[in-house]
């Protein structure tokens, strides 16, 4: 089903037949920039060559598109944002502009709340307790609970707050039937993000910064691109400021 749903981000109305090789390695790569570990990706990428194995032996589909498909080999740890570079990315989108806003409210909930790039697209506006600046959220790694709450912190909540007030302005002569009202990160035309769309937002912001300091001096560097790069960034700060790593795990939404 998460195939199937990535699908829909790169064809129009995909079908068995219309998937190829590469719709299979890209989705193997989205799940790399997502942050997922290559034992997950390589997890992923059996159930779907299984799956087209057993169309094969129906006689649905002659061949299987996943069959030559191989992960990329995991490299070395990339080299963390610093606590420095963080705040320098945080000052990047303009404040002024509803997709500056946008982006910003972005970075803050990705870093600061620590979340992936699923959690973050399935935010509605009621999942928002700004005065207690907090959110709930559905963390992937327990579905069976309703939601955790994650802190957003002052930098999070001010970062939230400057961008609903552009996107009132923004959706406010909108017709109403044409936008995902209770959406919380939407498009100029009131819909709600794609994937993709916050992965090429990241993606820029991490290529400024990479230019204001010079362009990229180690290959170790480079691989730092993506959401779950933030994510990465805000569980490694917050253990090296003294936070139980076993706590923080639980924050993040992860299994113990």
């Amino acid at each position: 089903s998460q195939f199937a749903r990535f699908l829909h981000t790169c064809i129009a109305g995909p079908t068995v037949s219309t998937i190829e090789a590469e719709h299979v390695k890209a989705f193997c790569e989205h799940l790399a920039v997502e942050g997922r570990q290559p034992r997950t990706i390589t997890r992923k990428l059996a159930a779907i060559r299984s799956l087209f194995r057993f169309l094969q032996c129906a006689g649905v589909r002659p061949d299987n598109p996943a069959l030559g498909v191989r992960p990329e080999e995991p490299a070395s740890d990339p080299a963390p944002l610093t606590p420095q570079q963080i705040r320098s990315l945080l000052q990047l989108p303009e404040r002024d502009s509803f997709t500056g806003a946008r982006n910003r409210a972005i970075l803050e909930l990705l870093y600061g709340a620590g979340l992936r790039l699923d959690e973050l697209l399935a935010l509605n506006l009621s999942h928002l307790d700004l005065a207690g600046e907090r959110l709930q959220v559905q963390r992937q790694s327990t579905p069976d609970t309703p939601s955790s709450v994650a802190p957003l912190g002052a930098p999070g909540t001010a970062a939230l707050r400057d961008y609903l007030l552009q996107r009132a302005e923004v959706l406010v002569d909108r017709e109403m039937t044409q936008v995902d009202a209770g959406a919380l990160f939407v498009s100029a035309r009131g819909r709600r993000l794609r994937p993709r769309t916050v992965q090429r937002i990241v993606e820029r912001y991490l290529r400024v910064l990479d230019r204001s300091e010079g362009g990229w001096k180690h290959e170790r560097a480079r691989r730092r691109h993506g959401p779950g790069t933030l994510r990465a960034a805000c569980e490694r700060h917050l253990v090296d400021a003294g936070a139980d790593a076993g706590l923080v795990a639980a924050l993040l939404g992860r299994r113990s």
